[in-house]
């Protein structure tokens, strides 16, 4: 699988080669409002689209189809 986007900071672009890591767990943390699940939602996609494969136990159905952000499905 070729490295995944995770967007970009300081006008760099941030991506990660899971084909280079130890494992291929990720945790996302921050407090409430900082934008976790926007990151996870396209994160997810962006896996998916690479050809990889993504397990998220979501009790909420917050990474259903129907709660993606339509900005994420877009992007």
């Amino acid at each position: 699988m070729k490295a995944i986007n995770l967007g970009t900071a300081d006008m760099l672009d941030i991506s990660v080669d899971f084909s280079k890591s130890v494992n291929q767990h990720i945790l996302i943390t921050g407090i409430s409002g900082s934008g976790k699940s926007c990151a996870g939602q396209k994160l997810i996609r962006n896996i998916a689209n690479a050809g990889g494969t993504v397990i998220v136990p979501d009790m909420h159905r917050l990474f259903s189809s129907e709660n993606i952000l339509p900005s994420i499905l877009e992007d």
